[in-house]
This record gives structure tokens, C-alpha cells and sequence, in this order.
């Protein structure tokens, strides 16, 4: 791919609520996201939503982070609000917890508003992209007992709403006493705010998590959001930054949702340091490392 190939491929993704195409669906998708997205017949709509889970199972306390996509199914172009990202409150998550029952609407713990926030026109098998925060809200932390999660979003376009596909998530408790102890720390509302932000006045929290249980995921994802913070703050990052939150990126295998999110700010990072080669360099790493998150990056519009 070329040099103007990448960077189409960053400025679409790291838009974080970018215009990606579909392209043709993969028939290696794992069972988290198999399910396929509403029809457009069925809705009565040109859009068709998707949800997407990178994990079938995560321990209490690690942060699930789902991806949305709302694709043009139909055969001329359209134009939509580009409104996707949750905090603008037009998508909803509908989360149907272990403990039964109908299920309820995750009211994030930061809200935006989109008045004036304009069109984008979406040609045939283009889409929206938008991450997902299920663990944590308004209320705190979302994902606190042990047992399976469902999960479906509803967008609204006008007077029409878009159901998304199901995804099921099994949670579970850490099974040694370390894990366990980081569950908690990570799920203390100023720790869990200060990851949502990556940073803030809980970001103490998530350097305790590191230090006292450096080999719990849960520490790998405070790590993340300590070196996106680092680097955000500086007006110039030094290099030694850059690095530091690629290793923290690429240290996330498990979960490329929440590495591909991270991939905006590292991209960032290293442009503002100068350093353009390299901000090309570790999203053609990314696409090798992390196949799912390479078709969405890959699927762009030229």
C-alpha cells in the first residue's frame, strides 16, 4: 500500500466516527459478532447496524469496549447525521444482564452535543464507525457480576429506529487472588473515569494497578491509558512517549477494539513529533498484527 494509500486508511479511521466501506464480509468472523446486522428490508431503511465484540469472555473489571457500524445497505447513496459515537446519545446500548429481566440503556457518564454536527453522504456499502464503552456509565461499573451479557444498539434516523445484531459476552471472575485484586481497584468509579478519559484525577488508580499487579490485564489496560495520557498532554511529544504507548498498544493482543481506539492517539503522537514516517509505519503494524481491526482500516473510502 502506498504512502497516500496510509494515510487515507489513518485520517479515515482516526476519526473515530469515520467513514469506512464494507466491503465483503468475512466468513472467518468469530461467534461474538456472527450474527448478522438488521436487514434493510426489514427495517424499512437504507442502513443496516452492526455490533461487534473482540471478546467471547473478560474478567470483571476489564473494560469491554464493542464497535458500531451503521452501513448503507442499499444501492444509492445517502446521507445520515454523523451522530454514531454514543456520547452523542442517538445510538443506544441495550444491555440484558445476567440477573434477567428485560434489560436496560447504558447512560454513559459523559454526553455531547450534536446540534449543527452535519451530513455525510454514504455511497452503497460505506458506513459509520463508532466504539462502544459497555463497562462503564453514568451509574459507575456496568459489568460487576459473573455471568453472561447481551448486548444490542438502536440508532435513530429521524423517526426510524435501526436495531443492531445481538452480541453475548461471558463475564467472570479473575480465578487467582492478584486479578482479583486489580478487578477492584480498575472498577472504583474515579479508576474506571479516569480510563473512560484516559487521564484525570483517578489516573493515581490506574499507576497503582500497574505497580501492585503488573502481569493482570487489567493492568495492561491501565498502561494504555497512562501512556495516552502522557503523550496527549505534551504540546510536542517527545519520542520516548510515542514509544512508550506503542508498547502499550500493541501489548493489548487480546483485544483490538480497545487497540485500534488506542491507534488514533499513537498515529497522532508521532505527527506531532515530526515523525510522519513513522506514524505510517505503526498503522501498517497494526493491519498485521490485528487482522479484524485491518479490514476495517483497509475498507476505507479512497
Amino acid at each position: 500500500m502506498t504512502d497516500s494509500g496510509w494515510r487515507t486508511a489513518i485520517f479515515a479511521l482516526l476519526a473515530v466516527a469515520g467513514i469506512v466501506g464494507c466491503g465483503q464480509r468475512s466468513a472467518e468472523q468469530t461467534s461474538v459478532d456472527s450474527n448478522e446486522a438488521a436487514s434493510a428490508d426489514a427495517s424499512g431503511s437504507a442502513f443496516c447496524l452492526m455490533l461487534r465484540s473482540a471478546r467471547e469472555r473478560v474478567l470483571v473489571g476489564e473494560p469491554l469496549t464493542l464497535i458500531a457500524t451503521l452501513e448503507n445497505c442499499s444501492n444509492d447513496s445517502v446521507a445520515v447525521r454523523d451522530l454514531l459515537d454514543p456520547e452523542y446519545r442517538i445510538l443506544s446500548l441495550l444491555v440484558r444482564r445476567p440477573t434477567g429481566g428485560d434489560g436496560d440503556y447504558l447512560e454513559l457518564a459523559v454526553a455531547r452535543d450534536g446540534r449543527g454536527w452535519g451530513e455525510v453522504t454514504l455511497a452503497p456499502g460505506e458506513m459509520l464507525t463508532a466504539f462502544v464503552p459497555a463497562y462503564f456509565g453514568k451509574s459507575g461499573w456496568q459489568l460487576a457480576d459473573e455471568g453472561q451479557y447481551h448486548f444490542q444498539a438502536e440508532f435513530w434516523i429521524d423517526d426510524l429506529q435501526v436495531d443492531s445484531n445481538a452480541v453475548q459476552v461471558e463475564v467472570s471472575y479473575p480465578g487467582d487472588v492478584p486479578a482479583a485484586d486489580a478487578a477492584e481497584a480498575f472498577m472504583m468509579p474515579q479508576v474506571a473515569q479516569a480510563y473512560y478519559m484516559n487521564g484525570g484525577t483517578g489516573s493515581t488508580g490506574l499507576d497503582e494497578i500497574v505497580t501492585a499487579w503488573p502481569d493482570s490485564p487489567h493492568a495492561k489496560y491501565a498502561r494504555l491509558a497512562l501512556a495516552i495520557e502522557v503523550a496527549a498532554n505534551a504540546e510536542q511529544p517527545r519520542v520516548q512517549a510515542c514509544r512508550r504507548l506503542e508498547e502499550a498498544t500493541f501489548d493489548l493482543n487480546f483485544d483490538w477494539i480497545v487497540a485500534l481506539r488506542a491507534l488514533q492517539s499513537l498515529s497522532s503522537c508521532y505527527r506531532r513529533a515530526g515523525m510522519h514516517p513513522e506514524s505510517m509505519r505503526v498503522v501498517g503494524d497494526f493491519t498485521e498484527r490485528f487482522p479484524e481491526a485491518a479490514k476495517i482500516i483497509d475498507n476505507r473510502v479512497n
